[in-house]
């Protein structure tokens, strides 16, 4: 198990932020069909159901967007 710390600044510039960390073991192959057809065909039901406000305004992608601007946009 490692240790992990969020600053002060951080916390206080993102209040909203969740942070996860997932440690696994993987077998790397060049390329596997069976989970290619399953990312395409997420994929393609994220594209077929969401349009550019309701993707805009998924609280995730609103987050980091917020994140974004207080880290880098206007740093206190």
């Amino acid at each position: 198990m490692t240790d992990i710390s969020i600053s002060s600044g951080i916390k206080q510039s993102c209040p909203h932020v969740r942070l996860g960390v997932i440690c696994s073991d993987i077998k790397y192959e060049k390329k596997n069909s069976e989970l290619w057809h399953v990312i395409k065909g997420a994929a393609e039901q994220i594209e077929n159901s969401l349009n550019q406000d309701q993707i805009t305004n998924l609280l995730v992608i609103r987050h980091t967007r917020e994140a974004y601007l207080a880290l880098v946009v206007f740093p206190r």
